[in-house]
């Protein structure tokens, strides 16, 4: 590449000694009025000299190399700079070189969106695009109020040569890559050391200033001005990926670093300091970015109530959260996100320790996750939010891991092709608790609902619900994890989607051995799927990895071609409800899938004309209990204020049969201790089959321990799973970057997250393997923590807790420092 620039550079001085100037002026005195016609009268070497006036264009080098100038490179007037305006239309590129040109762009001011819009669009390089080994030199410009819908606000590099003096990037905006500058796939890039460059204020979902990806050169990022001073990239405003060589050094900072809790309002002033409620900043997008991340006290933006709009209040989106920041609104009430049609709402990539809560999304629109896409994030609680009129898909994580998503309702969504709650991709140690979608669809032919599209993850989810929704093709709940090598005839991998924090030859993965999906309390009712419905089964769980467990789940009135549930793989289905009429067949069992032989146990459910409506591959490996096989006998059947459409409908009546006649006994069932409407689970005696418990009272308020998401470490249990009828407990180790003040104690929570224990350790124990039977299993893992404890899997009154999934949180000097889980098996 470095021949390929001084073979470059040399030709364009060669040609530059036989060159022409052709003058370009908007009064008509020179020799063209419009810069592409000159550009396109001009020969290699030539230069195009523009002349102060705004230039309403959309310029393309077209294979010349030449030099573009303002009268700033002859006269070094830098009021020729902000005189010669080049503005391209939004939706396209202000200038393209992409052509494997070698060229040079000088004293301009550079826009492709004066009204700053930011409308989305299919864009990459807002203000310049330089692609397809192009060599250029781009100085002493003004390139501001760009946008892309892709990559590159304000310039996009992409497998090019540049050099870059004294330019400022500001107020430039991408919906994806660097708000300011985004370089990529082996570009070279100069940055002057002795005429810095300023590039700030910019705005992305992942890096508002600098983006650098796939560049193997030495690239040294050296910029005076930026939005926050840093000399290491932090995944914010600058993110260096499968860049090694790319460093980063930076002067002065625009913004502000407030490490302080912040106040937004609807009329509010950015002016104000944002530090009270009667003083607080007008926009989110500004708190969000100026918003100091302290790991040792997080800080909180609260929103007033009110509606946030662009039209109204100047509001940008999408947002971008920061490490260690808590996103709180009035309620979902109170505070209203108005996307107004723009796009995105939310996104988290490759930050840590969030939470987002309290209010509403209006009318965002986007062909990816719409809110909260969390990309290689950690310890994200996304609670209380509400969706409505917006399209695709309303909450998204890939490659993530500590998700608690709970209390989000979707409703009267629409889309062409998807609309889907929650979409999530090799995430792990996902809890996912009330989360109802109603009246969604999918309005295109081959478009498909799917409430639920889990890939690859590990998930807890309670109470969960979509009804009343309608797609030409329906897929209500879909769980892959599984080999997808060829296998002809099963599930293939919908994306080919890459985890950015891994290497390029690792950009697939087969399945998560480590993938477990439990689901307590799921409602699916009166769903209705179109003439594309001729093989897709509305739920679909494959699983090739571990037992998927289905418990007191009813699904019910769901119309469509096809049949009502797949399970591809091992799994429990306990006190499970499929009523569904119109369809071809209530159950299919894929458990012979290709050599991978798997058990399948159905206990105490009703299903729709009983075994008889069920397919089996392999009925030596299907074992069930007690199926009832007649009508559920829902409220709603007896109420004629209740319909179909109502989730209160499928409660049971007095006389049901499925009252008093599930699982005899739950223990090792991972059941959740309320039912969908938040009443105690298991009444009377003994569990009802169905996500409704009959005659049961609401759940009594506990005080709780919220589980603060960590900051730094894990702990990790060993052995994990523990089971507490072949073991003492199980030896709970980590390690801190620091020994503590004070003996660090470990907490630990149910799937509630009420905490059950809490631990205080001492240094390391000798003998701990020896007492727990783990032998030497456990040497190598023992030495390289530093702290140990016993858990012998009791609660505080010495009671030993039930089977489930256990969270794990260590705190150092009243600090978060690790967490982790555990599951207990009795």
């Amino acid at each position: 590449m470095k021949k390929t620039l001084i073979v470059g550079v040399l030709v364009f001085l060669a040609l530059a000694l036989f060159a022409d100037i052709l003058e370009v002026d908007i009064d008509g005195t020179g020799d063209y009025t419009v810069i592409q016609t000159a550009i396109n009268a001009s020969g290699n070497g030539d230069t195009v000299r523009v002349h102060p006036g705004t230039y309403y264009e959309n310029i393309n080098f077209n294979n010349h190399d030449i030099t573009l100038e303002s009268l700033f490179a002859s006269t070094q007037d830098t009021t020729n700079i902000s005189a010669t305006r080049i503005i391209g239309q939004p939706g396209n590129s202000a200038i393209k070189v992409i052509s494997g040109e070698t060229a040079a762009i000088i004293g301009f001011t550079i826009m492709n969106d004066e009204e700053q819009l930011y409308l989305y669009q299919y864009l990459a390089g807002g203000g310049i695009v330089v692609r397809n080994s192009s060599i250029v030199t781009i100085s002493d410009n003004r390139i501001e109020n760009c946008s892309s819908g892709s990559l590159g606000g304000g310039i996009h590099a992409n497998h090019s040569t540049l050099t870059l003096e004294a330019n400022v990037i500001r107020r430039c905006f991408a919906y994806s890559g660097g708000g300011g500058l985004s370089l990529h796939n082996e570009t070279i890039a100069t940055f002057s050391s002795e005429r810095k460059n300023d590039i700030y204020d910019n705005m992305s979902i992942q890096a508002f200033d600098v983006l650098v990806q796939d560049c193997s050169a030495e690239i040294h990022v050296d910029l005076d001005l930026v939005s926050r001073a840093l000399n290491e990239p932090d995944c914010y405003f600058f993110r260096f990926w499968d860049s090694p060589n790319a460093t980063l050094s930076t002067e002065s900072s625009y913004l502000p670093s407030i490490n302080q809790d912040l106040y937004v309002a609807p009329w509010g002033s950015n002016t104000f300091d944002g530090l009270s409620p009667q003083f607080p900043l007008q926009t989110i997008e500004y708190a969000t970015r100026v918003i100091l991340p302290d790991s040792l006290q997080p800080k909180t933006i609260h929103m007033a109530a009110g509606t946030y709009s662009r039209s109204a209040n100047n509001q940008l989106f999408p947002l971008a959260v920061q490490s260690h920041t808590r996103l709180v609104g009035a309620g979902s009430e109170q505070t209203i996100w108005d996307i107004e049609q723009t796009g995105r709402a939310l996104c988290v990539p490759l930050q840590k320790n969030v939470r987002i809560s309290g209010f509403s999304v209006l009318n965002a629109e986007h062909t990816s996750s719409l809110f909260a896409f969390t990309c290689s994030s950690e310890n994200i609680h996304i609670k209380d939010i509400h969706f409505e009129n917006c399209s695709l898909i309303c909450i998204g994580s890939a490659y993530s891991d500590n998700i608690i998503i709970e209390n989000i309702t979707a409703e009267s969504n629409t889309a062409t092709f998807q609309t889907c709650i929650l979409d999530t991709y090799m995430s792990d140690n996902v809890i996912v608790n009330n989360v109802f979608g109603n009246d969604l669809h999918a309005i295109g032919i081959g478009g498909l609902v799917s409430g639920f599209l889990l890939d690859d993850s590990d998930l807890i989810m309670n109470n969960i619900a979509l009804m009343n929704s309608t797609a030409y093709e329906t897929d209500l709940f879909t769980y892959l994890n599984c080999d997808l090598s060829d296998r002809d005839g099963y599930p293939v991998r919908r994306f080919n989607r890459r985890n950015p924090l891994l290497p390029a030859d690792n950009s697939l993965r087969d399945g998560n051995p480590d993938g477990m999906l439990i689901v307590n309390n799921m409602l699916l009712a009166n769903n209705e799927s179109g003439p594309g419905d001729f093989n897709n089964p509305k739920i679909s769980i494959w699983n090739s990895f571990n037992q998927s467990i289905i418990n007191n789940c009813t699904i019910a009135n769901n119309t469509g071609a096809y049949n009502n549930m797949l399970i591809g793989g091992g799994a429990e289905l306990n006190n499970v409800l499929l009523y569904n009429p119109e369809l071809n067949s209530e159950l299919q069992l894929r458990n012979e899938w290709d050599d991978l032989s798997s058990e399948v146990y159905l206990n105490y459910s009703l299903i729709l004309n009983g075994i008889d409506n069920i397919y089996c591959e392999n009925w030596d490996n299907f074992f069930y209990t007690d199926i009832l096989d007649t009508d559920p006998m829902f409220l709603g059947e007896d109420v004629d204020s209740l319909s179909v459409d109502m989730l209160e409908y499928y409660q049971l009546a007095q006389d049901s049969p499925c009252i008093n006649t599930g699982t005899p006994d739950t223990t090792g069932c991972y059941m959740y201790p309320l039912d969908l409407a938040g009443n105690w689970r298991v009444w009377d005696g003994r569990i009802d089959i169905g996500c409704f418990e009959y005659g049961s009272e609401p759940g009594t308020s506990v005080e709780e321990e919220e589980v603060e998401p960590p900051n730094h470490a894990a702990i990790t249990a060993f052995p994990n799973p523990v089971n507490l009828s072949t073991s003492g407990g199980t030896i709970l180790a980590f390690s801190l970057p620091q020994r503590p003040v004070r003996p660090p104690v470990v907490n630990i929570y149910n799937i509630r997250g009420q905490r059950v224990r809490s631990l205080t350790i001492t240094d390391n124990m000798a003998g701990l393997a020896d007492r727990l039977g783990v032998g030497s299993a456990y040497s190598d893992f023992y030495q390289q923590c530093g702290w140990s404890v016993v858990w012998d899997g009791c609660n505080e009154r010495g009671q030993r807790v039930s089977t489930g999934v256990f969270l794990l949180s260590v705190k150092a000097d009243g600090n978060t420092v690790a967490s982790g889980k555990c599951m207990v098996l009795r």
